[in-house]
């Protein structure tokens, strides 16, 4: 996952990344404990050698009466409860864990059920796509016959984009009330400065221009129809290449070509610029433009956008 998303969700007020957090595990364990064998139980074998002192006589108890330490008699109570059952029956307890606290990834299927702990539409395929592809990256990595996982990174980096700008008041119904409003002014100003200051220093063509495609992508319409069959010109081409480039700083730009945009880079841009993007409007532009159906978007998508926002 990239360092960004994860600076992007470290930006979010403390009581967000809780509810985010809590989310992940609680479904994890609730998981698990409806994967959890039935406990079984076991008889013990009161008569099952004269060494216990289980009869009338014990071989080392000298006579009818047997020492207390050897259990003499038809009962055989543990004096330490913590380890036995203290009768004939005796259950076998797990240790106690706090399953699914050290856990890395959330399988797909508990995808919607993490979301509506954080009141978010369990059900909402733009959403559920994001994920999709995100466990597509993580092929193989989960266990117990789990066909696709999510990292906490990634369930983290959508979660902040889908909560950002949410109030204390919009979590209604959660249990962290009172977490929320501990860690609502707890907010550092000095964050705000430090952004400012990050992107007084881009280059003035570099904002301006990621600026332009962040105001025009907002503003597509499904409908409209874009002319972007004609064949770029050379400078076109050009222009589109050098902005696309933009969204991947440290990509070589022999192996840009390979490269797709994805929510979690427009939240780095949107949050480079200072702007403010609602997590629909991310995912409309992708969908939009998308040739993929992971819905991400390949320079040769990114070119059509270009021309149909006309910015070339």
């Amino acid at each position: 996952m990239p360092e960004s998303n994860d600076e992007f969700y470290s930006s979010l007020p403390t009581y967000l990344q809780r509810r985010i957090d809590k989310a992940f595990y609680s479904t994890i364990r609730k998981q698990h404990k409806t994967r959890r064998s039935p406990r079984k139980k076991r008889k013990l074998n009161v008569h099952s050698s004269a060494d216990t002192g289980g009869g009338f006589v014990a071989d080392t108890g000298g006579g009818f009466m047997a020492d207390a330490d050897t259990g003499g008699g038809f009962l055989i109570e543990d004096q330490n409860q913590d380890a036995g059952g203290g009768g004939f029956i005796v259950e076998d307890e797990e240790a106690p864990t706090d399953s699914g606290s050290d856990s890395t990834h959330i399988p797909l299927s508990l995808i919607p059920t993490a979301l509506e702990q954080i009141n978010l539409p369990p059900d909402d395929a733009q959403v559920l796509s994001v994920f999709r592809k995100a466990a597509a990256d993580w092929d193989g990595v989960g266990g117990d016959g789990d066909v696709g996982v999510v990292s906490l990174d990634d369930w983290r980096a959508v979660c902040a984009v889908l909560l950002e700008g949410q109030s204390p008041g919009d979590s209604a119904g959660e249990n962290d009330d009172q977490d929320s409003d501990a860690y609502v002014s707890g907010e550092d100003p000095d964050v705000e400065e430090e952004d400012s200051d990050e992107y007084i220093e881009e280059a003035p063509n570099r904002r301006r221009r990621l600026c332009q495609v962040k105001a025009h992508d907002s503003d597509f319409d499904d409908d409209e129809e874009f002319d972007t069959n004609k064949p770029l010109t050379a400078r076109q081409r050009q222009t589109c290449v050098q902005t696309f480039a933009l969204f991947f700083d440290s990509v070589p730009p022999e192996e840009l070509s390979k490269q797709r945009i994805m929510i979690g880079d427009i939240q780095r841009v949107v949050k480079l610029l200072n702007e403010k993007m609602k997590a629909e409007e991310m995912m409309e532009m992708l969908e939009t433009f998308s040739s993929s159906p992971d819905k991400s978007m390949s320079l040769g998508d990114f070119e059509k956008m270009m021309v149909a926002a006309g910015l070339v």
